[in-house]
């Protein structure tokens, strides 16, 4: 399946210019194809619409070819796409995808939120959140990113709690190849996070962290 799925990548950017001629096409990338709304095992090109219509109400200019490149069309409605607020401001509570960063590197992005022992953590990029291995635990995690405007203390949004060391070059670092780390909100960011989701409905964690090894 990883093989079908590299072939057709690379027959992607070739169609693009055929998917997107269609006034419809918002987006287009590689899924597996859904048939009455279950996913099957077949990797097709998704093409994403606005809206879908039935064929009869559709021109011959505005139909999707079935196959293209010898690869299924899938159509998906995902309505109208709009560009987001610019991802290096300074966001409260702060979603997935703004910038963040150890008080001493540049900016990176932040993954996503986790929960661990009912405490809330952010997830990252070691290099993000754990400056290449040289950040201690406790330091100050930044919202947005030090070359975004970030400043210390004024935009602490965390501190570094743990992370799995990068190996570099067979070094002694473990991991083995995870790049990982976790940082711990502070009380303030934890109490605006909570009136936004709602007590009843708090993330529920998607990471066991890895003990290092060697």
């Amino acid at each position: 399946m990883a093989a079908k799925i590299q072939e057709i990548r690379k027959i992607l950017p070739e169609v693009k210019p055929e998917l997107f001629s269609k006034p419809n096409v918002l987006a287009t990338g590689i899924g597996y194809k859904v048939v009455q709304g279950k996913a099957t095992e077949e990797v097709c090109f998704i093409c994403s619409v606005g809206t879908k219509k039935a064929k009869s109400l559709l021109s011959a200019n505005e139909l999707l070819p079935k196959t293209v490149g010898g690869v299924a069309v899938d159509v998906v409605a995902t309505g109208p796409i709009y560009a987001q607020q610019a991802p290096t401001g300074r966001f409260r509570p702060a979603p997935g995808g703004v910038s963040v960063g150890h008080y001493l590197i540049t900016a990176g992005t932040l993954g996503c939120w986790v929960r661990k022992n009912g405490k809330f953590y952010m997830l990252s990029n070691n290099h993000v959140l754990a400056n290449s291995n040289d950040a201690s635990i406790g330091d100050a995690i930044l919202q947005p990113g030090p070359y975004d405007g970030g400043n210390n203390p004024a935009d602490k949004i965390a501190t570094l709690s743990e992370f799995v060391p990068i190996e570099f070059d067979g070094g002694s670092g473990g991991g083995g190849g995870s790049n990982c780390s976790i940082a711990n909100s502070i009380a303030s960011v934890l109490n605006v996070m909570a009136a936004t989701v709602g007590s009843e409905t708090r993330m529920a964690a998607v990471l066991t962290p890895r003990t290092p090894s060697g």
